[in-house]
């Protein structure tokens, strides 16, 4: 982190800068509707590498039994995570706003389960919530 910037500050400015490489990759003259959606379907794709490393987790095809842990899990949700804040990145013209943005969410998100049991971290003597169906 550079001096003077927060971690969510820096996370949109290192998303912007891995978003403009991946643009960068691109062929010059690409239509901008075909960067977004390359953008977003790689999120989509991403996504199924969490299914994949999940199914391997879990043991789901009985052939191949278990070939993953919990790291790898994680490794491809936070792959997809990236890939979205990319995505936003390359819709907001790659100014480091996204970690911000997804502050931001979290807010109005948390703001809504609040009413329905969620804890608010923040607010005074708070515990944490034990989670839907708990």
């Amino acid at each position: 982190m550079t001096a003077g910037t927060g971690p969510l500050e820096a996370l949109g400015l290192r998303a912007s800068a891995i978003s403009e490489w991946i643009t960068g990759s691109y062929r010059t003259g690409i239509d901008p509707e075909v960067v977004l959606w390359r953008r977003v379907t790689k999120v989509c794709e991403e996504s199924g590498e969490v299914w994949k490393a999940l199914a391997g987790m879990v043991g789901e095809n009985p052939r191949k039994g278990v070939t993953n842990d919990v790291t790898e899990v994680i490794e491809e949700l936070l792959d997809t995570a990236l890939a979205a804040l990319g995505a936003v990145e390359q819709l907001t013209g790659d100014e480091g706003h996204s970690g911000r943005l997804l502050v931001e969410k979290s807010e109005r998100v948390l703001a809504r389960a609040i009413p329905h049991g969620a804890v608010d971290p923040f607010a005074e003597g708070s515990q944490p919530s034990p989670g839907p169906g708990a």
